[in-house]
């Protein structure tokens, strides 16, 4: 294993080594605080019934559009139920993804960037909608924050780029929620053959690039699209 110092955390190592690097890195962003624990089991859940509908602001960035797809789709997956994306609260709780939607349900939240940054998150419930969203014209918060949700809260996981538990949980229920976090590492990149582009077919290179934002890696080495948050 090699590290290099500087502003960003480059590690460059053997695929066998690269579960035990990302335990590595998850420890080393609590910097000192508590670190960010999973907040509820994805199967015995107590709470409120998940809603129903995707709120998205009518400005929703690229970025934020994708959370909101990736989320309708996840959930679909999960609980055998169709998720529409819509651009108003009224008619119940709501999914609230971004920033435009998170001040539909909860007028009052702080979503600053000079507190979240690009990659920060916020997860909220609110009056049974569940606010997921990062800081106004933030790169990556948004999905993120949808990421997060769906592995702390959903239970799933993404193993490899073309490898990924989804549970089955037609009666998917949502814990109180008030989490507010921002990587105390602001530049992260792995390199492995296990997810490089260059080791992968050009039809499944985009994979790779979804997958890094998965682990939330944000630099060039995985060619990140900016609909999925670009890179720093």
């Amino acid at each position: 294993i090699r590290f290099r110092p500087g502003p960003a955390l480059l590690i460059s190592m053997k695929p066998a080594t690269f579960s035990l690097l990302v335990s590595l890195a998850l420890l080393l962003t609590s910097g000192g605080k508590e670190p960010l624990r999973r907040v509820a089991d994805p199967v015995q859940t107590p709470g409120t019934p998940a809603p129903g509908r995707i709120l998205l602001g009518s400005g929703a960035t690229p970025v934020e559009r994708t959370a909101a797809e990736q989320l309708a789709k996840h959930l679909t997956e999960i609980t055998g139920r169709e998720f529409p994306i819509v651009q108003s609260a009224d008619g119940g709780p709501v999914f609230a993804v971004g920033p435009g939607a998170a001040r539909q349900v909860a007028p009052e939240i702080d979503l600053s960037w000079d507190n979240l940054l690009n990659d920060g998150i916020v997860m909220k419930t609110v009056d049974g909608s569940v606010v997921l969203t990062g800081a106004d014209d933030a790169k990556r918060g948004t999905l993120y924050a949808v990421q997060e949700f769906l592995e702390e809260v959903a239970g799933v996981r993404w193993w490899t780029p073309t490898v990924t538990h989804i549970p089955t949980n037609p009666e998917l229920r949502i814990p109180e929620l008030d989490v507010r976090y921002t990587p105390e590492i602001r530049y992260r990149e792995v390199f492995t053959n296990a997810i490089s582009p260059k080791a992968w077919t050009t039809a499944k290179e985009p994979l790779v690039a979804e997958f890094a934002v998965r682990m939330r890696l944000n630099m060039g080495f995985y060619r990140i699209p900016d609909s999925w948050g670009g890179f720093s």
